[in-house]
């Protein structure tokens, strides 16, 4: 009976379906970021996690980016997919994203894997850590332990990958035996001069002056102007505070020489002005020299020329500089010289923003070559021709632009 029973168990663990482990840890270096490490035997959809103690700002890289998942994070939560319907495939111990969170809250505890779950009658899944498989249905979770290191900010060595040192009380040693004095302390990550680690001297007599500004034992009596025994005095331009006692420039340097530009920005070239000379204005200057108003790609009817102000639909037309080139009808103006050999000048005119089409065509009215077939501002404009492999003879240029059609005769001498 007992064999039996043997061979029934050794045949349930042979033949029982094993569930596919995935886990999920922390891999922290230092600073302001935090690694998620994974393990799947399951290709992964979808990631919805929850960490406590921080407050994420972002999340990038790894395995999830990698398989061009969407990644967010914002406060305790983590949330990652793709919209194309890829996938983390299965991997061994791997990076599968990187959270970086703020480091500048005054308090932070140290990260750990939000542990909560709800019932199912089939399993406990972990509701606040999930990972969804392709067909998306939790996937079985292992979370790992919290993240190793430093996240208490009065640690001597905050955001760091060792166990936290916290800050140690020193106390006054004014007669140099080695024992402090219970009475005075000063709190300190570094060893501080005249001071010990122990506070057992009820009777520690100072030998010289005791300071105002901190209670310590001056032995050789000389203070600077701050009071500080034996020390140097503040730093040329502070105060015995630290503050600045001339000016602070733009970036907040005392005595710097940073100043905004006519943009505002600190130390900055005026790079913000745009081609009108505005700050964050919309003004580009366009291929022909024309300063034009940006944001009309494929749509040239909403172009708007800029006034002499630098104004995008303004009516200033006082600057000869800007406006001497443009153009109020619709012609080709000009061709010169006539008959020609081996080139021709083409002077034309567009009176608006307009899909502009300038052509050779023979007196048969076959094509003979394309000069221009492009969108154009309004504007004067002067292109040359000089024919290749053509007869002599007479042909026409023709300009077509908004249903408008102009021919002018032009005489080709070889």
């Amino acid at each position: 009976m007992k064999n039996y029973i043997h061979v029934l168990l050794i045949s349930f663990l042979l033949f029982s379906p094993i569930l596919p482990q995935n886990i999920l840890s922390f891999d922290y270096s230092g600073g302001d970021s935090l690694k998620i490490n994974l393990v799947n035997e399951e290709s992964i959809a979808g990631i919805e996690l929850k960490i406590n103690g921080i407050n994420m700002l972002s999340a990038s890289g790894g395995s999830a980016e990698e398989a061009g998942f969407t990644l967010s994070a914002s406060g305790s939560t983590v949330l990652g997919f793709s919209f194309t319907g890829t996938s983390i495939p299965p991997g061994e111990s791997r990076h599968m994203t990187t959270i970086f969170f703020d480091s500048d809250l005054e308090e932070i505890d140290t990260p750990c894997f939000s542990t909560d779950y709800e019932t199912t009658e089939s399993n406990n899944i972990l509701y606040d850590c999930t990972l969804s498989s392709e067909a998306g249905t939790p996937l079985e979770l292992e979370l790992g332990a919290c993240a190793d290191g430093c996240f208490n900010n009065l640690g001597c060595n905050f955001l760091t990958d060792g166990e936290c040192v916290l800050p140690t009380n020193y106390y006054q040693d004014a007669d140099g035996d080695g024992l402090g004095n219970p009475d005075v302390s000063q709190t300190s990550c570094e060893d501080i001069d005249g001071f010990v680690a122990n506070n057992s001297d009820d009777d520690d007599t100072c030998e010289g002056t005791i300071s105002d500004l901190d209670g310590s034992c001056c032995i050789s009596e000389i203070f600077d102007e701050c009071g500080v025994c034996n020390g140097d005095g503040p730093i040329e331009n502070f105060d015995c505070d630290g503050n600045c006692l001339i000016d602070i420039d733009c970036l907040g340097n005392c005595g710097g020489s940073a100043e905004p530009d006519d943009c505002g920005d600190c130390n900055g070239n005026n790079s913000a002005k745009d081609a009108c000379g505005n700050c964050d204005g919309d003004c580009i200057e366009n291929i022909d020299g024309i300063i034009v108003c940006s944001g009309i790609e494929n749509t040239p009817g909403n172009l708007v020329v800029a006034d002499c102000n630098g104004v995008c639909g303004g009516t200033a037309n006082q600057c000869l500089s800007l406006y001497d080139n443009m153009a109020n009808d619709f012609s080709i103006t000009s061709t010169y010289p006539n008959p020609f050999n081996p080139s021709i000048n083409i002077e034309y005119s567009v009176p608006s923003v307009s899909y502009v089409n300038l052509q050779i065509i023979g007196l048969d009215g076959k094509h003979v070559n394309t000069i221009t077939n492009s969108i154009q501002t309004q504007g004067k404009y002067n292109v040359q021709w000089t024919p290749e492999n053509v007869p002599s003879g007479m042909y026409l240029v023709q300009l077509n632009a908004n249903n408008q059609i102009q021919n002018k005769k032009i005489v080709y001498l070889k």
